[in-house]
This record gives structure tokens, sequence and C-alpha cells, in this order.
């Protein structure tokens, strides 16, 4: 009753401030793009580049030329165009360190109670639910996956565009009643990595925001399908730019230039100026506000921005508004210096760390000449209003809760850069991320060299940077795996010990397991862990130091004793029968598993690869129909585009099971599909190389097992490998299937 009331008051309410409006609000799209600079676009005047959409809204709509980011990351980001908060305000100052507090008010939730219907659907693990974004919305898509499962994959869980479009689209069509609708749709394509080269452009960046902007087309073209005839209330922006060097910065997130911070805006729909741009100072902060005001609903005083369409009609000259800006990761994963400062519609103040930076983005829009010598007055005024800020800065901030992050997600955090070193500098000695961005770039540099599989290159550079204190938490983690996967266990062991004492960080210690199991030295992995300690990655480990060192039962009690029913507790325990197979018990050890979750495709193509490879004949007919069925799980239903990871382990066991049961074309294609799904699975490449080279396709089974064996020298079965290898050698073959 409430939200139908609600409903009714916005309705007149649009009806008052619209002349000839429909007798029901608009529906509202909000776009984001991740990573897109304010000069990516065609209609900002970019030739190069193709966004023939974001140009037709841009032509009917009401562009903003001078439009800034407050940080140059995205959860941040997002978080201050749905809360209308600075960052300081809302408190969310990184990437999957910190959740939106409950009590903060999104715009999702503002327009819910005002009879919108809201959905989201976002495409990053940075956005993912647990961060707090999903506040209000009856429905928040995320169903991002891994890219790889390689150890050293550096992507950040996604999914691409056409995915997004297409659940945003299911969303619509399944709508019912006549309710407006608040849509918020996020497109990770233009972020790192790019995979678009293939577009028109040749610009790999420019080819991921043409895409993006495709799926926006299309977008655009459904809703109207859909719901031909309303009104639509659209705002587009991005949530940060990229530097390309700019500064030395080779990405965002480190610095707080406007390379990164400048973004496009703009607005179309009902009521709105068209074909205009505006050269108003508009910040995100402002974008709730402007929605509010366009809908007719009521102005929140305890928000700081204002409604950009009555700033960009005003006639006489308006006070400039002051914006924030920051650049907290640095800080929060490096110890490095806080760096922020505030602006108006032509001053720039960098005012922390020393030295301050002005500028005149007037006269100095790309922010190369610091004239803070030459203003002090400027200098002094805009400073007092930084230092106000900072110290009334005890609400939001203070109470903004750093969100509760799952063990395998440290990993990755810090496989991505993100570590643990706050804390290691006095105060007022952090290194200064302007200084150091050139050489954080470095580090980059090499990561992406690692990524690409030219390891030796990659440590080189690492070990060069690895004695420099600002950049040594952050080496010291960047090599430690690369050394274990070199096979170099006691250098990586002294890395992961090294960085441990510096940060305090947990997932250090897990590293370092890994490496002695590697290594095969499961007594040092155990000895790391206390029973008991709550984690489950050091459960895992222990489980797997105790099979390793010949305890199975003792390394399933630690199993069932931490995850119980947990369904990744009974994944895990299914690999450690693997491990110790075969036993007498393994057989029904896997069928009781597989009873406490039967639906599950990896624990019944575990059953099946275990019968096919153990059972015997008596067991073959069954282990053959598994594997098939387990085969048809995922590959149909759009298994593989939910869960490409989780179908390739799937997919693993069913190529090798068919292999063991005669079935070699259908193992073939198992593992074809397995390692499309996921690359990273070079285990999976040896196998079909076996497979093919007993196909008598030497050629490309000698492809595979190289290629295996430069990437992942030290695996547990680079031996085999070699041997197959070896094998060829002996006996090359040809492409005809004649031996040599």
């Amino acid at each position: 009753m409430r939200s139908r009331l609600a409903a009714a008051l916005a309705s007149a309410a649009w009806l008052i401030c619209g002349a000839c409006a429909p007798p029901s609000p608009p529906s509202v799209l909000l776009v984001t793009f991740d990573t897109t600079r304010h000069d990516a676009l065609g209609f900002a005047g970019n030739e190069a580049a193709r966004t023939p959409h974001l140009d037709a809204l841009a032509a009917r709509g009401l562009v903003f030329e001078r439009a800034y980011a407050s940080a140059g990351i995205t959860l941040p980001s997002h978080t201050t165009l749905l809360t209308g908060l600075e960052p300081h305000a809302h408190g969310v100052r990184d990437n999957g360190r910190f959740a939106l507090p409950s009590e903060e008010v999104t715009l999702a939730e503002r327009l819910t109670e005002a009879g919108w219907e809201s959905a989201a659907f976002v495409s990053a693990w940075v956005l993912a639910p647990a961060f707090g974004l999903d506040q209000g919305f009856s429905r928040y898509g995320a169903q991002v996956r891994a890219t790889s499962s390689h150890p050293l994959d550096l992507g950040v869980a996604q999914r691409p565009g056409e995915e997004v479009t297409d659940a945003a689209l299911s969303w619509l069509s399944g709508r019912e009643g006549e309710d407006p609708f608040f849509l918020w749709v996020h497109y990770y394509d233009p972020h790192l990595p790019r995979t678009e080269s293939a577009l028109a452009t040749e610009d790999p960046y420019l080819a991921e925001v043409e895409h993006a902007d495709s799926e926006l087309g299309r977008l655009l073209a459904g809703i109207d399908s859909l719901h031909p005839g309303r009104e639509l209330l659209i705002a587009f922006t991005s949530d940060h730019g990229e530097s390309f060097g700019a500064h030395g910065e080779a990405t965002h997130a480190l610095l707080a230039y406007d390379s990164t911070l400048h973004v496009p805006l703009l607005l179309a729909g009902p009521g709105l100026p068209r074909g205009v741009r505006s050269p108003v100072f508009a910040r995100h902060v402002d974008l709730v506000p402007t929605l509010l005001a366009r809908l007719g609903l009521p102005e929140h005083s305890g928000l700081p921005g204002r409604d950009l369409v009555t700033a960009a009609e005003a006639t006489g000259a308006l006070p400039s508004p002051i914006g924030w800006f920051e650049s907290r990761s640095p800080s929060l994963s490096l110890g490095w210096a806080p760096l922020d400062g505030v602006r108006d519609a032509r001053w720039k103040l960098t005012a922390r760390p020393a030295p301050v930076e002005l500028y005149d983005l007037r006269l100095d829009p790309n922010e190369r000449d610091n004239v803070a010598a030459e203003h002090p007055g400027v200098v002094e005024r805009l400073g007092r209003l930084h230092a106000e800020r900072l110290a009334a800065e005890t609400a939001a901030t203070n109470r903004a809760r750093r969100t509760h992050v799952p063990d395998e997600t440290k990993e990755r955090l810090a496989t991505l850069g993100y570590v643990e070193a706050a804390g290691q500098w006095p105060s007022g000695q952090e290194p200064d991320p302007r200084r150091w961005a050139r050489a954080h770039a470095l580090v980059d540099v090499a990561r992406g060299a690692a990524q690409q599989g030219r390891f030796d290159e990659a440590i080189a550079a690492l070990e060069a940077m690895r004695h420099s204190p600002a950049l040594r938490p952050l080496v010291l983690r960047t090599l430690a795996p690369l050394y274990r996967e070199r096979g170099r266990f006691s250098e990586a062991a002294q890395a992961y010990i090294a960085y441990e004492r510096l940060t305090g960080a947990r997932e250090a210690r897990w590293g370092l397991a890994e490496t002695y199991l590697a290594e095969g030295r499961p007594e040092r992995a155990l000895n790391l862990f206390p029973a008991e300690s709550g984690e489950d990655r050091a459960a895992a480990l222990r489980a797997r130091a105790l099979s390793a060192l010949g305890r199975h039962e003792d390394a399933d009690r630690e199993l069932e004793g931490h995850f119980k029913a947990r369904l990744d507790g009974l994944r895990l325990r299914a690999l450690l029968v693997l491990d110790a197979a075969p036993r007498p018990e393994d057989e029904e050890g896997l069928r009781l598993l597989l009873r406490a979750a039967p639906n599950d495709p990896e624990l019944r193509a575990t059953l099946g690869f275990w019968l096919a490879v153990w059972g015997g004949d008596s067991r073959s007919a069954e282990a053959t129909t598994i594997l098939r069925a387990a085969r048809s799980d995922a590959v149909g239903s759009d298994a593989i585009g939910s869960d490409a990871v989780g179908a390739a382990a799937v997919l693993s066991h069913v190529g090798w099971g068919l292999h063991k049961l005669g079935f070699s074309d259908e193992a073939i294609a198992a593992l074809e599909i397995a390692i499309a799904a996921d690359p990273g699975r070079h285990l999976d490449r040896v196998r079909l190389g076996i497979l093919l080279s007993e196909a008598r396709q030497p050629a490309r089974a000698r492809a595979l097992l190289e290629e295996s064996v430069i990437a992942r020298p030290a695996a547990a079965w680079a031996p085999a490998a070699r041997r197959a290898l070896t094998a060829l050698d002996a006996n090359p073959g040809d492409e005809h299937g004649e031996p040599g």
C-alpha cells in the first residue's frame, strides 16, 4: 500500500513538473562503463572511437563536458554514484575491503520506496553483493566467474557485456505490472584485460569501448521493444578513466589526476534539453539529486550534490560547488601516503601528501604546471576547506565496516596486487604515490610478462626492485608464486616468509604451505597451521598435507569437521579420495559424498572418473553413463557461460575417464572444450597432448605439451609431459598416422 501511494504521489509530481508528460513517471536506466575516459567516445570528439549509440544519446540529450569522479577505482566510485555521498562520507575507500553500511541509503532504496521496481546487472566481482551496493534492488545480477584457474591469472572475476545485456533484457521481459523500473547496467569490458581487438579499430582499448557501446545499443533496442511508448530517463557515465602513462600511472587507482577522474556524463529523456553540451562543473555526487529532481521526488538535505539540469539551464553565474577527490588504495595496500584534495570549477588542489599541487584547470586541463607558488591565496582557501573536512571526518568513515573477505578472495586480492602493507611506515614518512607511480608501473609490466608466460623476464625485472622499501611488499608477493611455478622452491619460501614478516598477511602462510606441498615437504606445510584454526584455507591445506603423509582418514576428518556438509568441503574431500586412490573404501566414500549433494556435476564426474580408472570391467557401463551425463551437465543449459572454470573441471574428469574407457574421440572433444572454457588448465593440455599423440597428430600434441611445460615447469604433471615429449621425439610419426 505504501509503495503504491508513493508511486501515485510521484506520478502526480511528474504531471505537475512536466506539461504533456505521460500519466506515469518514466522508468530510469543508469548505464556505467568501467574504465572509460571522457575522451574515449565519438561524441567527445574522438575520431577513432566508434560509439554510435552513445553518440546518438548525446545528440538527443544533455552532455556535461566537465564531469569528475571522486575516486579512480570501481567500488568507491560506484558507491558514490549510487548514494550521492563522497567516499569520505560513505566510507568505502577501496575495492574488496569495505562494504557500504546498511544505514546509508542508495538510489535504489529511494526509488523502490517511491514505487519503482529496481534491478541491477553488474559484470565484475568488485561490485558483488557482499560489498553492499545491492541495497534496494529486488534483483541484483552479479553472476561473474573466474577468467582462469591458472595460479598466476591476474583477471578479476567478470562476465562479458553480452551476458550482462542478456540478463537485463531477460529481467525486463519477465516483469509483471506497469510500475516504472529503475535499471542499472554495468559493463566491465573496457577494463584490462582487453580482448576485443578483432573489432574494427586497431586500438584494443577503444575496441572494448566500442563493444560496450554495441551492447548498450542492444539494450536500448530491447527496452524499446519490450516497453514501447514508455518514457525512459537515461543516465550514462563511467566510474573512472585510464591514465595510459600520464603522470607515470599505467592504468588507474594509484593517483588522482584527471586522466582517471575526468569522466563522461550525459542525460537523455523526457523534459531534458536535446543536443546540448554544458560546461558546468559536474560531480558524481550530483547524479542522485539530479535524478530525484527529474522524477519529481523530494530532495534530501543530507546530500552534497545539486541538480545538474537546473545548473545547466541557469542564465546567470552560479557559485561553484566544492568537489573532493582521493586515492586510498596505495595507502591501504602498500602503506603509502593517503592522496586526496579539493577542487572547484577552476582550481584543483592536491592537499596530501606534501608538497601540495595546485592546477588551474581552465588553462591547464592536463595538470602539467603546478602553480601553487603563484597562487598562495587559492592554496590557503582550498587548503582550509580540506583541513576542515579532515577534522570532521568521523561519522561514516569510522562507521564503514571492513567486509568479511573469504580466504580464497584474500589470496585473489593479493595476486591482483591488493597486498596488506598498511602501517609499515611512521606517520608523515609514507612514500608519495606520485613519486613511485613509474616504479609501480614497472611491477605491473613484470606481472603482465608473467601472465604471458615470460616468467624469467618477469622474475629478473622484479628482483631488481625487491630491495626498494616502498615496493618490497608488492614485489615479494608477486615474486613468491613465480618462484614456485619455476620450481625455485627455496626462493619462493623465503619470499613468502619475508612478505609475512613485513605485512602479517595470513595469506602469505597459505602460499608458503602451497610451496612446501609442491616441493614434496608436506610435514612443513602441516606444521604451519594449528588444528581447528577456523580458516577454510588452512583446513584445506592441512588436509592436503595429511593426505600427502599417507594419513588419509585424518585428512578426511579434517575436512568433514571444518566444512561439515558445505559443497566446497564435499568437493575437496572427493579430490583427496582421488589423490589417495586406489583404496577399497574409495568407491563407497565417493558415493556417500554424492548422496550429500546428488545434483552436483563435479561430484558426479569425480565418481565417474574413479569408476573409469579403477572400477574395472564391472563398473565400466556405469562409469560411461555417469561421465556422459556429467558432460551434458557441463556443456548444456549455459553451464560454461555461467561457470566456465567449474564446467572445465567437470570436463577434465569426463575427458580422461572416457579415455580410460576407450572412447578416445569423445575424450578428445571433452578436453578440447575444457581448455577452451578455462585456458589455464595446463593439466588438460597435457592429457590432450597425450591423446593426440596416440591419435597420430604429433604436431598439435607437441605444441600442447611444450606450452604446458613452459608455462608450469614445476607442476606435478610436468614429468609426465616431458616423458610424452621424449616419446614423440623417439617416434614422431606424421599427421597422416604413419609412425616413424
